[in-house]
């Protein structure tokens, strides 16, 4: 039999409205058994990255006018 299940999350935003990090624990009750399960997302260096643009960026943008 079943119960009960909580989940917790924790959600943190910075001033810009970007997900810092996004944590989220399951914790599951059955046949006397507790299995949790923690899942974990971190955003860290934004604009650190330079990414070039495709050659045909230019093209789709040609042709979609």
């Amino acid at each position: 039999m079943n119960t009960n299940e909580p989940v917790n999350s924790t959600l943190l935003i910075d001033e810009e409205g970007i997900i810092r990090q996004f944590t989220v624990t399951i914790t599951h009750f059955s046949n006397s058994k507790i299995p949790t399960v923690t899942i974990s997302y971190r955003t860290t260096d934004i604009d650190s990255t330079t990414v070039e643009k495709p050659d045909w960026v230019e093209t789709a943008r040609k042709q979609a006018n």
